[in-house]
């Protein structure tokens, strides 16, 4: 009897498994988080270490050095504008 009602749940389940789902829900996620004057510098810190740690198969361990270091640059640019 079982046989006749096929598991419904296989392909919602599969979805959410999925690695580029989970990374896309992470990456709301974070994003969401963040503040505005901490996300400029952040987001194209992560993209880019998104990308390039794709590369590697570590595409979120990227985004998240990306996150950091674009952040830490933008800190230095908007700290360098105001000395003038």
């Amino acid at each position: 009897m079982m046989a006749m009602f096929p598991n419904c749940f296989t392909p919602l389940f599969e979805m959410i498994v999925n690695k580029h789902f989970c990374y896309a829900v992470v990456f709301i996620l974070l994003t969401g988080a963040a503040p505005l004057s901490y996300a400029a510098g952040c987001l194209k810190g992560a993209a880019v270490g998104a990308a390039v740690g794709h590369l590697k198969n570590h595409a979120v361990l990227g985004a998240v050095g990306g996150c950091i270091v674009g952040h830490h640059m933008a800190a230095k640019d908007k700290k360098n504008q105001a000395k003038g």
